[in-house]
């Protein structure tokens, strides 16, 4: 790889974008732990939890178009949104799969290797999510 392609790479994910996408996922974990703790008294906790992921995905979306990327909310940037929701947890289900399948005895480290694998393949996935084919 060469030089110019790898400054690029490294400005494009320390640039405005990636740190506003950061801010937004401590917004949205923080909406959906606000959500589970306001359902979980009225309703059982596993209703409680799959309504949380849906209202603070609906959130992420919008905080993610308006706020991160600086687009207008569309349908079918919508529509593509959950695609992205759908590889984040499976990232973040195979991770401790691995870690169990391999004996690796450090659990400390899944949240840790959790977010280091999936926080750039999920910005990516998400700008395009809302950005479609004009990804630059």
């Amino acid at each position: 790889m060469n030089f110019k392609r790898t400054k690029k790479i490294i400005k494009h994910f320390l640039g405005y974008s990636f740190i506003r996408f950061c801010v937004t996922g401590f917004i949205n974990t923080a909406h959906h732990y606000l959500w589970f703790f306001l359902l979980s008294d009225h309703m059982g906790t596993v209703f409680s939890n799959v309504s949380a992921f849906i209202l603070s995905n609906i959130g992420s979306y919008f905080l993610n178009t308006i706020f991160t990327f600086r687009e207008k909310p569309s349908v079918r940037s919508f529509m593509r949104f959950p695609v992205v929701s759908i590889v984040q947890l499976l990232i973040n289900y195979l991770v401790p799969v691995a870690f169990e399948y391999y004996s690796i005895k450090y659990v400390f480290l899944i949240p840790i290797l959790s977010i280091a694998i999936s926080l750039p393949i999920i910005y990516l996935l998400t700008k395009y999510a809302i950005k479609g084919s004009s990804v630059s």
